[in-house]
């Protein structure tokens, strides 16, 4: 058990230390305010490739003021990949990894919803 404690750590320093762009560590706010807010926030298995060149993206979920977003866009406009770098993100943080943002203020989450996949199934 130590020693995959220890390849998890080990792999998260080699992720943020190698990355292209820095990775920060994000603002834990008490977990009765169940905020997201996360500025220029990355996917880190995205940016990691060479041959892509990935937009940051903002998300600001704020109890009382914004408790859902709907996200649209053309087919491969990369709705399911923000969905997912939102939710790999607040994984990240919540497990004391460096996470791939300029600036993030998350509350600790029991678990993350989301919705992605094709329903419409040609």
């Amino acid at each position: 058990m130590l020693l995959a404690e220890l390849d998890v750590l080990l792999s998260f320093a080699d992720l943020a230390a190698s990355s292209p762009t820095p990775y920060t560590t994000p603002e834990i706010t008490p977990s009765d305010t169940s905020d997201i807010i996360l500025e220029n926030s990355r996917h880190p298995c995205v940016e990691a490739q060479d041959w892509v060149t990935f937009i940051p993206n903002d998300c600001k979920l704020v109890r009382g003021e914004s408790w859902f977003q709907i996200i649209t866009s053309p087919n491969m406009g990369g709705k399911s990949t923000f969905i997912r770098q939102v939710g790999v993100n607040i994984l990240m943080a919540q497990v004391g990894c460096f996470v791939p943002f300029d600036k993030a203020s998350i509350s600790i989450h029991d678990f993350i919803f989301a919705r992605v996949g094709a329903g419409d199934c040609q």
